[in-house]
């Protein structure tokens, strides 16, 4: 087994599991749709519970305006009047126990995708996403049956039925099919096996990045960790405050008085004179 990490930043990361069997060619594939099914379920979750909060997004040259807002009718029966802050949605919330079931479904969703569950060593596949996806699905289909109501430009909607959802990305970064893979700071080239590239033991953990062709190779991760990282600092910092109060104790000409001081010490050491003392008679 080999557990591969893939690291786009320090708050999006993930871990898939393969073999050294696998071939690199579906490794990298995977990776890159986890990758974009990741995003996705992202993007599903904010805009479905914004759509859950305040209701449809309202015309692109209405959005942020008050004017004709009371004017806007209930779009479901039972849903409730909430004034959108923001004043991009039309302002209907789904009602209370409705809502509190879609928002469970988000919330297991945001769990599945967090960054921690890298540090865990938990992996994730294609299919939890898709199941992620589904599910959400089925709680905006309880409040809107249908989609009904729902203008086509509503991002919940693109989110969760379009594959090619890159028009609601706001500069977050897709991976086409022909994006890289890079693992110590060499490209992993397709058409070979991942047991090409990953020595040592038979339990593995790597850490890869993706890039998009023509970007070059990414930066290399650090040598020690962020927590190590963390530690010295602290270590350096606790020194540092111990020789200051030390100095701060003793800042004045006693130093002159020790042994090690003494320029002739080593001349009296090797005449062995080094613990002679004496005083002038007069």
């Amino acid at each position: 087994m080999v557990l591969i990490h893939i690291k786009k930043s320090d708050h999006d990361q993930f871990i898939i599991e393969t073999s050294r069997e696998a071939e690199t060619v579906v490794v990298i594939e995977e990776i890159i749709d986890i990758s974009n099914l990741r995003l996705r379920v992202d993007k599903a979750c904010g805009f479905v519970e914004e759509l859950t909060k305040f209701g449809p997004l309202k015309d692109e040259e209405k959005r942020g305006l008050t004017e004709g807002e009371d004017d806007i009718l209930c779009p479901i029966s039972g849903h409730i009047r909430v004034i959108d802050p923001n004043h991009y949605r039309i302002g209907w919330c789904v009602p209370e126990d409705l809502g509190r079931r879609v928002f469970e479904t988000t919330q297991s969703a945001r769990a599945l995708i967090h960054k921690t569950n890298a540090d865990r060593r938990i992996s994730i596949n294609i299919k939890q996403l898709r199941e992620a996806l589904m599910l959400m699905k089925g709680a905006v289909n309880m409040a809107y049956p249908a989609y009904h109501s729902l203008p086509h430009w509503e991002p919940a909607v693109i989110a969760l039925e379009n594959e090619d959802f890159r028009e609601i990305l706001n500069g977050e970064e897709y991976f086409d099919k022909n994006s890289l893979l890079w693992f110590a700071g060499k490209e992993i080239q397709r058409g070979k096996n991942i047991g090409f590239y990953v020595k040592g033991s038979e339990n593995t953990k790597i850490i890869a990045k993706i890039t998009k062709i023509g970007a070059g190779a990414p930066v290399r991760e650090p040598a020690i960790d962020t927590e190590t990282q963390k530690q010295m600092i602290a270590w350096h910092h606790k020194k540092e405050e111990e020789t200051k109060k030390v100095m701060a104790v003793d800042d004045g000409d006693q130093y002159l008085n020790s042994p090690w001081a003494n320029p002739r010490g080593l001349k009296n050491q090797m005449h062995g004179t080094g613990d002679v003392r004496y005083r002038p008679l007069g």
